[in-house]
């Protein structure tokens, strides 16, 4: 399926046609409904770094609104559609397809754009798509994903076209109910440049915190979406099981780049996430009973469908 999207910006993006990861015990049969949303101690979650979160009346999570913007949402699924859309609260929103599982959660996101953009005085016209595929385990813990997108990008002033491709896989090593390691592979193409490869391990450790909710805390959504809307999805539970234990120490590295943080987590009294800090980010968490409206206030980030379908390895 094809959409038009206006987005901003010349960066190249994304492609896709890629068989769907292999199931685990059926639960990886595409659905076209959604769930798979945490229940903590009769609360969810409404409060995610100063963003709002919706649910609808099954009690499904349904959107990320900001009340700086009135009437605006952020992130939106549309269940029966099987969609998301995205936006920043000021532009058009811009939409992926999306499937779930038998569990509720999310096992492929994809999107298409084609569409004309001014870049310093010249023009480009972009066509391009992407789609990720999600694997889980019989625990419900994302074990594997899977991203190949391209684009092709046309000069409309002196007619030359350049296409751009990349594909990177994510797997992620559980043991005793926690990730230990996750290592993000890749490649990408682009004319004019060398093709540039990357092998990005993390590992995990921890101490004696439990996790009492299963909740996917930022860090590890981290690995998977650098986006802070994606990780919304993974906080909510739509990205299967977090660990049984809070992890205390995160490491990642890029070629001869190592960078290790601690990672320190206040609870709440019943033993959900209150507040994460792991030296780079921090991440406040807020919960509503589920009889009662989401309130709070919210900043904001910004998102595009072109960059979800991408590695946080940047674009030479």
């Amino acid at each position: 399926m094809k959409k038009t999207l206006r987005t901003i910006g010349a960066l190249a993006l994304c492609a896709v046609l890629v068989p769907a990861l292999g199931s685990c015990g059926g639960d990886d049969d595409d659905e076209p409904g959604g769930g798979g949303v945490i229940e903590l101690d009769g609360t969810r979650l409404t409060f995610y770094n100063n963003l709002t979160l919706n649910y609808d009346s099954e009690g499904r999570f349904k959107s990320v609104s900001s009340p700086f913007i009135s009437n605006a949402k952020l992130l939106e699924i549309d269940y029966s559609k099987g969609s998301i859309m995205l936006g920043d609260g000021e532009e058009e929103m811009e939409d992926m397809d999306v499937k779930f599982n038998g569990r509720g959660y999310i096992s492929r996101l994809e999107s298409s754009w084609d569409y004309t953009d001014n870049d310093e005085g010249d023009s480009y016209h972009y066509v391009g798509s992407g789609e990720m595929t999600f694997s889980y385990s019989g625990d419900g813990n994302l074990v594997s994903v899977n991203c190949k997108m391209s684009e092709i990008e046309k000069d409309l002033d002196d007619g030359s076209v350049e296409r751009y491709e990349e594909h990177y896989t994510i797997d992620y090593d559980w043991r005793d109910g926690n990730l230990v390691r996750a290592v993000k592979e890749g490649r990408a193409s682009d004319p004019g440049y060398d093709d540039e490869e990357w092998n990005i391990p993390y590992t995990l450790s921890y101490g004696n915190q439990a996790n009492k909710f299963l909740q996917t805390p930022g860090t590890i959504a981290y690995i998977t979406f650098d986006d802070s809307l994606m990780q919304i999805l993974a906080a909510v539970g739509l990205f299967g099981n977090g660990p049984v234990m809070l992890p205390a120490k995160f490491t990642e590295t890029d070629e001869d780049d190592v960078e290790s943080y601690n990672i320190v987590f206040t609870l709440n009294s019943n033993g959900t996430i209150a507040e994460e800090r792991n030296g780079i980010h921090s991440y406040t968490y807020g919960y509503s009973a589920i009889t009662r409206a989401a309130a709070g206030s919210a900043t904001m980030p910004s998102c595009k469908v072109r960059d979800i379908f991408r590695s946080r390895a940047p674009r030479k």
